[in-house]
């Protein structure tokens, strides 16, 4: 079977993974898993995951879902997003879920290279639909990084705050640093507003799947994967966990700090 096959088409090729459960966990018994990167509540919770069916290694990146009620049973996991078309022919990277006027939407990164293999990414909105169980590729909202950063641009994680939506996004400047990016939407479109300044100076070439959290309305924190990096470093008050290449970045009124810790281990 080729590429030209329809996505249908590769669903049929070969069959559902059968789902090993237990409390918390859910398996595959065959191909490649990796980031989990779009957990979302829409009549029950969906979880959706970077996965390779053809084999354990990365290539072939499409998506993958399961549903959960109680994080104890899952779904039997299906293929729901699958590199189609010019812009994610050479895989659909990672991203986030949400629920959005009564429709599961997901927002991923559409990585392609030319003949000459250079890089193109481009993040798009999909919603996932019931009926086929995938994601219907729809609008482009990001044709690329702004200028002064590499197509090392992936990995978009929504968020709201005072009624807007914002997006943060892994990136890599032109002189090979990571960072995370900030987007606002706006009435014609997304906007950048700029990099997320923290403390670390020189913490990976690159960095991707950042996710913001929210600790009781009163700080947030970025959490995000730092290639080219191993450190520990400690998130918020007194939970102190040893993370290999994972940083979390925490701040207060707007001010985003980062500590990194050498040799720590998890305390509460």
């Amino acid at each position: 079977m080729t590429r030209g096959t329809s996505t249908h088409g590769w669903r049929r090729a070969f069959p559902s993974p059968i789902a090993v459960t237990t409390a918390f966990i859910s398996k595959c018994h065959f191909g490649l898993i990796n980031d989990p990167n779009g957990l979302a509540y829409h009549n029950g919770w969906h979880i959706f995951y970077q996965w390779n069916p053809f084999g354990c290694a990365h290539k072939n990146k499409s998506w993958a879902h399961t549903k959960t009620r109680d994080f104890c049973t899952y779904s039997v996991p299906q293929l729901a997003l699958w590199p189609s078309d010019a812009h994610d022919k050479d895989g659909c990277y990672s991203g986030c879920a949400a629920e959005e006027d009564g429709r599961l939407r997901v927002l991923y990164t559409c990585n392609a290279k030319d003949a000459e293999g250079h890089r193109s990414s481009v993040q798009r909105f999909g919603t996932y639909t019931k009926a086929t169980g995938m994601v219907k590729k729809e609008e482009i909202i990001i044709d690329g990084p702004p200028p002064g950063f590499t197509a090392h641009f992936r990995d978009p994680y929504l968020f709201e705050r005072d009624g807007v939506r914002y997006l943060i996004i892994g990136a890599q400047t032109e002189e090979e640093r990571g960072c995370v990016l900030i987007y606002r939407e706006t009435a014609d479109g997304w906007v950048y507003r700029g990099e997320l300044k923290t403390q670390l100076k020189d913490f990976g070439y690159m960095w991707e799947c950042p996710n913001l959290l929210s600790f009781r309305g009163l700080r947030r924190s970025a959490l995000l994967s730092a290639g080219g990096a191993c450190a520990c470093l400690r998130p918020p008050e007194s939970l102190s966990v040893r993370l290999y290449r994972r940083a979390c970045v925490h701040g207060r009124n707007g001010d985003a700090h980062a500590r990194a810790v050498q040799g720590a281990r998890p305390r509460v």
